[in-house]
């Protein structure tokens, strides 16, 4: 037991970074394998069963999880960086922009875990996207290669956004103002982000997955181009600039957090 409890003083003292991300890691891992399973065998009984309802219960989950999974990653946020929940956390000998940038490594490797998940009707299904549409593409490796850029960028650009809106509320001492600069934020930048996506078509959707089109990711939200007719080759669907446009967004976002994360407002006792 002594042993134990040197060895855990030992990496707290020496290396706090990863002690934090073992915190992290024993925190939420449960939450992603438990989503990410939940995914998976959704999609396995409708790819085994070739039942309708399946499909329909499948969707269902994979919808279900899009909003509980963004809200869970904001909470816990909230949590950490407004209302300082977890005081002891904060005397690690780390900037708490380094405590964000290493809660948001674990957020990123969870969310597309859980995202993989679902990636089983996608390539396992005989009428799935891949299957009915990227593999009579002109370059399959190309299309798959867009849709894993495009959910990681999405993703980082996702979490850079929320920890922008949560940097920035916490510097108003009024908790209402605090609330509302996070929420007109938050939907400010994911609008800045949808309006250049959804311009390049007269029609789309959000929230869903088509056969016409790989889907876009505005940061956290998820769109999908219609188009009047079935475009031939799903490779013309793709857009590198949505994958530029999240990236540049989440630097420039990952920026500004450094700055606010590191004020006065944050860093405490010389921390």
């Amino acid at each position: 037991m002594n042993r134990k409890l040197s060895a855990i003083r030992s990496v707290t003292s020496n290396q706090p970074a990863v002690a934090f991300l073992c915190i992290e890691l024993r925190r939420h891992l449960p939450v992603f394998l438990s989503l990410t399973g939940i995914h998976v065998l959704c999609s396995l009984f409708f790819v085994w069963s070739r039942n309708p309802d399946f499909g329909f219960a499948s969707l269902l989950a994979g919808m279900a999880i899009g909003i509980v999974l963004p809200v869970y990653l904001f909470v816990d946020y909230y949590r950490e960086f407004v209302l300082g929940e977890r005081v002891l956390v904060h005397t690690l000998p780390l900037r708490t922009s380094t405590l964000y940038a290493i809660k948001s490594l674990v957020f990123l490797v969870g969310n597309l875990l859980v995202w993989c998940g679902g990636l089983v009707n996608v390539f396992w299904n005989p009428t799935g996207l891949y299957h009915t549409r990227i593999v009579l593409s002109s370059a399959p490796a190309w299309g798959v290669s867009y849709m894993f850029a495009s959910k990681i960028t999405g993703t980082f650009c996702a979490l850079a956004l929320i920890g922008l809106a949560i940097a920035t509320g916490k510097q108003l001492r009024n908790r209402a103002m605090t609330h509302t600069v996070i929420a007109l934020l938050l939907l400010a930048t994911i609008g800045i982000l949808a309006a250049q996506i959804v311009g390049e078509t007269a029609h789309w959707s959000i929230g869903s997955s088509s056969m016409q089109a790989f889907t876009q990711y505005a940061g956290p939200l998820t769109i999908s181009n219609v188009f009047d007719t079935m475009p031939g080759d799903i490779n013309t669907t793709i857009r590198w600039n949505s994958v530029l446009l999240n990236l540049g967004m989440a630097f420039a976002a990952g920026l500004a957090i450094r700055i606010l994360l590191q004020s006065c407002k944050y860093e405490i006792y010389g921390k």
